[in-house]
């Protein structure tokens, strides 16, 4: 895989809830030009520095984020919204704040005119109401297309 898009345009990504950076690294070694990461928990932020580099320790709800991130020419954002909400697994009571950061990330993926983006969550998202909230918000800012891809399947 190169850096190229179909233009023959580098692509050049960002990320938000970016942990350690990871899902960045993956992005990063198929070809494509790091920008930099959001990640606001300062430990894992420090992570990502060392794996990655560039990372903004910010909350993804500021305002100034998008236009960040089409001042950086952003081409492709990947987003991993917290998860603990929509597993099946979750122990706990549902907290809707930390369920809304991932209509949020729709909301930045619109707002910053990014060419493509990834939200990346649990399958199980589909059975909230936030997933529906999703795919309004990111109609609003024009056309979307979507697909639940089971990983497990990609090798």
């Amino acid at each position: 895989m190169t850096n190229k898009d179909t233009n023959g345009v580098n692509m050049k990504f960002a990320s938000l809830f970016s942990g350690g950076g990871l899902a960045d690294l993956g992005l990063h070694e198929s070809g494509m030009i790091h920008a930099f990461g959001v990640e606001w928990k300062r430990a894992e932020s420090r992570v990502y520095k060392h794996v990655m580099g560039d990372v903004l320790n910010i909350d993804v709800r500021d305002s100034r984020l998008p236009q960040f991130i089409k001042n950086h020419n952003v081409d492709f954002l990947w987003a991993s919204p917290p998860c603990t909400e929509f597993t099946p697994a979750r122990t706990r009571a549902f907290d809707d704040e930390t369920a809304n950061l991932a209509i949020e990330s729709a909301k930045i993926i619109g707002e910053s005119d990014v060419k493509y983006a990834v939200i990346e969550n649990s399958e199980n998202m589909r059975n909230y109401p936030h997933f529906k909230a999703i795919i309004e918000t990111l109609k609003q800012y024009g056309s979307v297309g979507f697909k639940v891809i089971d990983p497990t399947g990609l090798g």
